[in-house]
């Protein structure tokens, strides 16, 4: 969903067709520097999670992809653990659409919604998002009648309610995630995310680490093509 330029995407995938994935492994080793080394191995785990399930064979690639391209097992633990908790939404009982903590979902949700509306403008990309994440209108419009009489000083004021530490953690990933969908992110989000983060018990420490992270894959612009500098004179 991040790559809109469909042309370089059959583009990228006939390359990859005629030389394989061992000549692509080689090519990014040789060409990415570190920090896009990091960012391409956060975004592979995060896709092979996308649809909930992370498969053998997917592990298998990404396994070969890391130790080839010098990601320490140790960064891929990290971005494995982070990236399990945001996506873990098991972590409220959930199995098809049925949740046995109704309670503590709509508190999530209400949340997420909460951060959509902050800046009084809700982006498409935010509402699809949250429809992602919580995959139940039922509950999305239940909730979102609930924060409307409850407002946002209400809301804060109820967590972290019956929300467990698991659950807790799930759903400031996810708010962090809503806060930058539609591509910005700033001062008055990251208030919002630090007013979150306290009412839900979260240490500063445990968050800036899982933040600075989470920022560092998010930031697909150090894929840009660098601009020629212009000649002098």
């Amino acid at each position: 969903e991040h790559m809109i330029d469909t042309n370089a995407l059959r583009r990228a995938g006939a390359w990859l067709r005629v030389h394989g994935v061992d000549e692509l492994v080689h090519h990014i080793k040789e060409n990415f520097d570190e920090t896009q080394k990091k960012c391409l191995h956060a975004n592979l785990v995060s896709l092979a999670m996308a649809d909930g399930e992370y498969r053998p064979k997917e592990a298998e690639i990404i396994e070969k992809v890391r130790d080839r391209i010098g990601i320490t097992q140790d960064l891929h633990d990290r971005i494995f653990d982070l990236l399990g908790a945001r996506n873990n939404l098991d972590v409220f009982g959930g199995e098809d659409g049925e949740y046995v903590a109704p309670e503590a979902l709509n508190l999530s949700c209400a949340c997420l919604l909460a951060m959509c509306q902050h800046d009084g403008q809700p982006h498409e990309r935010e509402e699809r998002l949250v429809r992602k994440i919580i995959r139940s209108n039922e509950t999305i419009n239940s909730t979102r009648t609930y924060l409307e009489q409850l407002g946002l000083k209400g809301l804060l004021g109820f967590l972290p309610g019956p929300l467990s530490t698991a659950q807790k953690r799930c759903t400031l990933l996810n708010l962090l995630e809503v806060a930058i969908a539609d591509g910005v992110f700033n001062s008055s989000k990251q208030d919002l995310l630090d007013r979150f983060r306290r009412r839900l018990q979260i240490e500063e420490a445990d968050f800036k680490a899982d933040f600075d992270l989470y920022i560092t894959f998010q930031n697909l612009s150090i894929f840009a093509p660098k601009k020629e500098a212009k000649a002098a004179g």
